[in-house]
């Protein structure tokens, strides 16, 4: 099924690749991309700069090319973002280069959960830990030869067994319990994400997610920007951090909040993928 775009600049690869979600997989034959996005078996690809094309699993089509936009934000916002925090030379030419990197909008329960096995992780091991997750507990979806599990749910975590989530997790030892504690929380109504998305207020919903165990402020602004619609939160690890230096900043998250205000969350997207293509790319040559 074809999908078109909103007619301003998107990105299929450059906005999977930027490190945002982690459950997407690359046809090395093909380049087509595999994702589960809400209980669909989504395969997708850019046929043009305004086409997508996709089938999915169980569908319906129709159903699922509306979830897409959401989840792509083909909503117009994109050239607003844009000339919104391009307040000076520098931010403008991050524009130009990774023109049509967009921030997406994932499901907030399983974005939370990738979230929290991030700490101290590569993507690599993220993308691991989120797939031997699916594939325990969750339901397996067909597309073709292509197999699938969609991610579990917080009442298939929450009864989980605290060693075997360890085992599944790569990273520091203490992520299963992190993970089943949220779980945990979000069963019994102490953590309600629908609640947190519909709360204008990103101070008071990065607040909220930091009571959970083993989330601090970075991980709050992921989960507020990438998946409850805080495109104002600013999350800072190293190389936003060191990006941020090189701009002419001190560092400070809030500093930069005030400065690119209303889309902070797209400026500081824009750094965090621009310092560590760039940075990765000089390690290598070096």
């Amino acid at each position: 099924m074809k999908l078109e775009t909103d007619a301003q600049p998107f990105n299929l690869n450059l906005t999977l690749d930027a490190g945002q979600a982690f459950r997407w997989q690359k046809d090395k034959k093909t380049g087509c991309r595999s994702g589960v996005i809400r209980g669909q078996l989504i395969h997708i690809s850019q046929t043009s700069d305004k086409q997508l094309e996709f089938k999915c699993a169980p569908g319906p089509d129709n159903a699922v090319a509306e979830m897409l936009r959401s989840y792509f934000r083909l909503d117009g916002s994109y050239n607003e973002m844009r000339h919104s925090i391009s307040r000076d030379s520098q931010m403008t030419g991050l524009t130009k280069q990774h023109k049509g990197l967009r921030l997406m909008r994932q499901e907030p329960w399983e974005c939370l959960i990738s979230y929290i096995c991030s700490a101290t992780n590569s993507v690599q091991r993220i993308s691991e830990s989120m797939e031997n997750l699916s594939e325990k507990w969750g339901k397996e979806l067909r597309l073709g030869d292509c197999i699938r599990h969609t991610f579990p749910t917080p009442t298939d975590l929450a009864a989980a067994d605290e060693d075997e989530l360890n085992a599944l997790i790569k990273g520091i030892p203490t992520l299963g319990f992190r993970v089943k504690s949220a779980a945990q929380m979000v069963c019994d109504g102490s953590l309600n994400l629908t609640a947190l998305a519909e709360n204008p207020s990103c101070s008071e919903v990065v607040k909220e997610l930091k009571n959970l165990n083993g989330v601090g402020d970075k991980i709050a602004n992921c989960v507020a920007l990438f998946s409850l619609d805080k495109t104002d939160a600013f999350p800072v690890d190293r190389h936003i951090a060191r990006g941020l230096i090189q701009m002419g900043f001190s560092g400070s998250q809030k500093q930069a909040q005030d400065y690119f205000g209303k889309y902070a969350g797209y400026a500081g997207q824009l750094i965090f993928h621009h310092t560590r293509t760039t940075h990765h790319t000089r390690t290598n040559e070096s």
